[in-house]
């Protein structure tokens, strides 16, 4: 189930954007601007292929996940 996007540094849910019925179309373009730069902020997240991580021993594992969900792991030769 998605979740709505939240903020780092509340924890809690972008606030609504509040439009003004005033000002100049500058006003008004930056006002939007602003508020899809935070959104952008809030909502990516990096996101990778594979990710490698180095066991104890100091082998190198691919780690990947296919569309199903299922995670799989791959011994890198180095």
């Amino acid at each position: 189930m998605a979740r709505p996007p939240v903020s780092t540094a509340t924890g809690r849910p972008p606030a609504p954007l509040q439009t003004q019925t005033s000002g100049s179309l500058a006003q008004h373009v930056r006002l939007l601007t602003d508020a899809v730069n935070r959104k952008a902020d809030i909502t990516v997240q990096p996101t990778f292929a594979a990710v490698l991580l180095m066991a104890p021993s100091g082998g190198i594992w691919r780690v990947t996940v296919d569309d199903a969900g299922v995670i799989s792991t791959e011994l890198v030769p180095v």
